[in-house]
Formats: structure tokens, sequence, C-alpha cells
């Protein structure tokens, strides 16, 4: 899932404090890049700005909104939004790029923005610093790993409602019919 552990291209240090996580699956792949809080290190749209063509740039006044353009060298088309604090899940400045899930296209754009400053996310470290940030309360980023773990469908069900805050509300589904 794209909140740490995707599949990451090997041979690289954490030279910066910058956050990126590949995921794949068969036919698409997010790259997650986000600054951390302190201030103190490289901007995620800075990294991103290295590693990003198209018409329209990738800035504030470009904020939420999906533009496609390509990634690194030679230029792997993909789909990005860029996404300011506090208006992301980890409420810190956040950039996603969409693009092919092939393992080339995902090393190349992986390695465009480990060239450009950024380094991979530890499984779980965007659920935690959007729960260190307050975007999510203990119950619901616990359920994150719920869902990402979740091996059938009353099981997901039943995470991403608590994500949702189903359990406060008490609607959790239990896999029976409705009364």
């Amino acid at each position: 899932g794209i909140h740490g552990g995707g599949k990451v291209s090997s041979g690289h240090t954490a030279g910066s404090s910058q956050l990126l996580v590949g995921s794949t699956g068969e036919h698409e792949a997010l790259l997650h890049v986000a600054s951390d809080s302190s201030g103190s290190i490289q901007h995620a749209l800075e990294i991103a700005q290295h590693v990003w063509r198209g018409k329209q740039q990738l800035s504030r006044a470009n904020a939420r909104k999906m533009l496609y353009g390509v990634i690194g060298e030679p230029g792997e088309p993909a789909l990005a939004v860029y996404m300011p604090n506090p208006h992301s899940y980890t409420g810190e400045d956040t950039v996603e790029f969409h693009c092919h899930g092939s393992p080339a296209v995902l090393a190349a754009g992986l390695d465009a923005l480990y060239a450009a400053g950024a380094r991979p996310a530890a499984r779980g470290e965007f659920t935690k610093r959007a729960f260190l940030n307050g975007h999510l309360d203990l119950t619901q980023a616990e359920a994150v790993i719920d869902l990402i773990e979740a091996e059938t469908a009353d099981a997901a069900a039943n995470a991403a409602g608590q994500v949702g805050g189903a359990l406060r509300s008490g609607k959790i589904h239990d896999g029976r019919a409705p009364d």
C-alpha cells in the first residue's frame, strides 16, 4: 500500500529526510513524496520538480490538480498531484506520481527521485506521520494496518469503517445479513 513497505529499488542510502514509497500493482504504480513537518529538510515539491516535466508545472498554483507529464529520463508518462499541508494524508506537503506498474518504469521513477534527494519510507511511516500530525487517531491508524493486511472482504470492510470512524459510531460489519 502507499503507507510504507512498497517495493523499492535497492542500492540507495537514506541521505535525506524526504520520504518515498513505491507501490506497484499489475498495471500502475504510485510514488509518494512527503516533507516532514519540521521544515528542516528539502521540500517534497522541490524534489518532485527535479524529476517532473509537463506542460503545467507542479506548484502551489496547481495544487490538488492532477497533471499529465513525464518523470525521470528518458521520461515515463505519469500523472502527478501536489497536495500542500495540511491537505494531505500526513498533513505534510506531499506529491504523488501515478505511472505504469512495470518494474522497469517503477525503478526508473524511484531512481530519479532518489537522485533528487528522496529516501525510502519505512513500513507504516506515512500512517505514523498522519497520527503524529493529528490527521488520524490511534484507532484509525491501527485500522489502516488492518486494512492493508485484510484477507477477506469483511475484514477489509471493518478496517475501512474503522478508518472512517465506524468503531466510535458502533457501525462495525459482522458479515451477517442485516436485520
